[in-house]
């Protein structure tokens, strides 16, 4: 019996001894090292006299909750398992750990997620599924962004990359036209290098790593008091953190997109009587707004120079027209129209042969160019506006109009003189509605989405 004693006596002693040893391994350090990558921004960079970065900001506020003192030793991106390994440093920093041999290390929990996305140049179509890299050379880091695509695409071409870094140095030369990145770091070398406007990304995610801080096996450090520490740190600083580093915060201001607009293309844009933005076209971009999270406003002129708003850079698009100049670009087609000749009753048409010899109003230059193609002998004057087409009928400056069949039967109704003009059915013109940017504006064109 006294042995039994005895020997529970020694368990006790044991237990207790191996339970503080273990909660002490941290506490009895004056300071811990953590190596960390000094050129992985927004992640953890070397900046000015101090590092930087959200996983630096991560493993600051371990430090405050674990009441252990931390010293970061940096190193470029490639020596940094080195130096754990050499027993130099004590702590990695965070390792994406689909990408290395883990077996000599103890990983924590995850520190956070990362997502990869296809990135690609802005003269390229609109990339909307990984299907649509095929045709191109794609860059990818070793390991896991290499599976993933070889995995999704098995006859695409992969350029493959050891480390960020190198794979941007060739993207920023011109050697590569798609690749697959985690968002802010690319974003973040594109602000770099002031190339943003020249990449667009895919919201599509092509896969999602962790980020994970390791230890070697053997090491003093119980991976257990890490995790003690992370779980310290709240859901509300971790997201704090991220938006901090992750989210730029002029981005996440919402863009606001300047749309020209007709004042006077009922039912699709104009001001009504309450001097507001109304009609079919109008709804159709406050949909497109909600949808892409974006605010827009609507600059109101008349026809002509509601485009010209657009050649001059002070509106960002235009709501709806057709293509007709070397300086625009369209959307694909969103609306189609049909367009008709509307003359004065006392002037009947019976036949396209009646219409020869005369002048035509038009507000439109696409029409007044389709037309002279079509008809021999006549005459085409561009009008601003309805309200000019009706003066010049009264003072037989032309003797017939031709636009769209529902704009302009609005107008008349709205002017009370439906019943003074009549329509020649015989002939029309059925053309597509498209947004108009200037030329070159193709990242804007892909965002539309149309």
């Amino acid at each position: 019996m006294k042995f039994y004693r005895l020997l529970f006596l020694f368990l006790c002693f044991f237990l207790s001894f191996n339970t503080q040893a273990k909660t002490s391994t941290l506490a009895a350090r004056d300071t811990i090292s953590i190596v960390y990558a000094n050129d992985t921004p927004p992640y953890s960079f070397y900046n000015y006299d101090s590092e930087q970065g959200l996983l630096i900001e991560i493993w600051r506020n371990w430090s405050v909750k674990s009441g252990v003192a931390i010293e970061f030793i940096g190193v470029p991106q490639e020596n940094t398992l080195a130096l754990l390994n050499k027993g130099q440093a004590d702590i990695h920093i965070g390792l994406i750990t689909t990408d290395i041999n883990t077996h000599s290390l103890s990983l924590s929990d995850p520190l956070l997620s990362v997502n990869h996305h296809i990135f690609y140049r802005n003269n390229l179509p609109a990339i909307k599924n990984i299907e649509q890299l095929m045709p191109y050379r794609v860059a990818v880091l070793a390991g896991e962004a290499q599976a993933q695509l070889t995995d999704k695409l098995p006859q695409s071409s992969a350029v493959v990359f050891d480390d960020l870094p190198s794979l941007y140095h060739a993207v920023t030369n011109g050697e590569i036209s798609a690749f697959i990145s985690p968002i802010a770091s690319w974003e973040y070398y594109l602000k770099k290098h002031k190339i943003e406007n020249k990449f667009i990304y895919s919201s599509l995610v092509i896969f999602k790593e962790d980020y994970r801080a390791a230890i070697t096996v053997g090491s003093s450090i119980d991976i257990e008091e890490i995790n003690s520490g992370l779980q310290n740190i709240s859901d509300l600083e971790k997201s704090q953190l991220q938006m901090q580093w992750l989210i730029d915060k002029k981005k996440n201001e919402k863009k606001t997109y300047r749309i020209a607009a007709d004042s006077d293309y009922a039912p699709l844009s104009m001001l009504n009587t309450q001097g507001k933005a109304a009609g079919l076209l109008i709804d159709i971009w406050k949909a497109w707004a909600v949808a892409e999270n974006v605010n827009v406003e609507f600059m109101f002129d008349d026809w002509k120079e509601s485009l010209e708003l657009v050649k001059q850079g002070k509106a960002d698009f235009h709501s709806g027209a057709t293509v007709n100049s070397d300086w625009q670009m369209g959307s694909n087609s969103f609306y189609q129209l049909d367009a008709l000749f509307y003359f004065p009753e006392n002037r009947p048409i019976k036949d396209i042969d009646d219409i020869s010899g005369s002048t035509i109003g038009v507000i439109s230059p696409y029409y007044g160019d389709l037309l002279e193609k079509r008809i021999p002998g006549i005459k085409i004057k561009i009008a601003s506006n309805y309200i000019e087409l009706l003066q010049w009928i009264s003072e037989n400056k032309i003797q017939l109009f031709f636009d769209d069949e529902f704009a302009v039967e609005d107008m008349l109704t709205r002017q009370g003189r439906l019943g003074d003009f009549s329509k020649f059915s015989k002939y029309h013109v059925l053309s597509s509605i498209q947004a108009i940017v200037k030329k070159g504006n193709d990242q804007l064109l892909a965002r539309m989405g149309i």
